[in-house]
């Protein structure tokens, strides 16, 4: 089943605004987005200082965009948007800080070289001491929706704010849900086409070179696979929640697993 919580049926008269954690997937979604409004009313954004993401979005504000998405915080779409339907998409942290990783080692600089060396052990050590802690990319799913490493103010802001959440396997239920909430019509059953996805791993030579392995989850040495967690503790409370949400939703209303499941509000 999909896990995918609606709070609010999306308004068609308001702009859909994606806060898209890095690393979570949201590339499918914009593609389709992108198929339904047309390139001219949508605009993007990826990382930058507050100032720059205030800018993009006053601009988009002002211009009109229907859809907009990119690497802004929900505390930034605040400050310029009093009404939008607001979306996201979530991810555990674990999957998500590897996928960021082998993003890096696919670059090939020199500290990704340096890295694959040793690249379960001393080398992702080195790639989360520098790229995650001293960057303050932990808890990065909760900094999104609250500035914050806490998942609980979080989770208070999905519950007010958000119309749609769903995780990294369910884009096609959240496409689902826009779709027919934007247009009043059901989507066709073609899936929206996946994009950056990453070849598929057999062993350490492939993932020096930006393969990722199939099971993130037991890619890692027991060691750093709890420096993840300890480091993210946050993040796992929120995506815990999410899962406890979607599941109990789904058993309770089965029937709306091919479309999206109703969240707390």
């Amino acid at each position: 089943m999909p896990n995918i919580l609606i709070f609010k049926e999306l308004e068609p008269e308001l702009p859909v605004l994606f806060t898209h954690v890095p690393k979570t997937g949201g590339s499918t979604i914009t593609g389709a987005m992108a198929a339904l409004f047309g390139r001219d009313n949508i605009a993007g954004i990826s990382s930058a200082t507050p100032e720059r993401r205030h800018t993009f979005l006053q601009g988009c504000h002002s211009e009109g965009k229907k859809y907009v998405y990119g690497h802004f915080r929900y505390p930034d779409a605040a400050q310029v948007y009093d009404r939008a339907n607001l979306i996201a998409s979530v991810r555990h942290p674990v999957d998500r800080i590897l996928s960021f990783y082998f993003m890096l080692l696919r670059a090939q600089s020199d500290f990704a070289i340096d890295c694959a060396k040793d690249v379960k052990g001393e080398g992702f050590r080195k790639f989360h001491d520098r790229l995650v802690r001293r960057r303050r990319q932990d808890n990065l799913m909760c900094r999104y929706f609250c500035d914050e490493p806490d998942h609980e103010a979080a989770i208070q802001v999905l519950r007010d704010r958000y119309c749609l959440v769903w995780d990294s396997d369910s884009a096609f239920a959240a496409w689902k849900v826009l779709h027919r909430d934007l247009t009043g019509k059901e989507t066709a059953a073609r899936k929206p086409s996946r994009r950056n996805g990453a070849p598929v791993g057999k062993g350490a030579e492939d993932f020096s070179s930006g393969a990722r392995p199939k099971n993130y989850a037991t890619f890692l040495p027991p060691e750093n696979q709890q420096l993840l967690l300890d480091t993210n503790s946050e993040d796992v409370r929120l995506f815990e929640w999410f899962e406890k949400q979607a599941a109990s939703v789904n058993a309770a209303e089965p029937e709306m697993a091919t479309g999206g499941t109703h969240g707390e509000n």
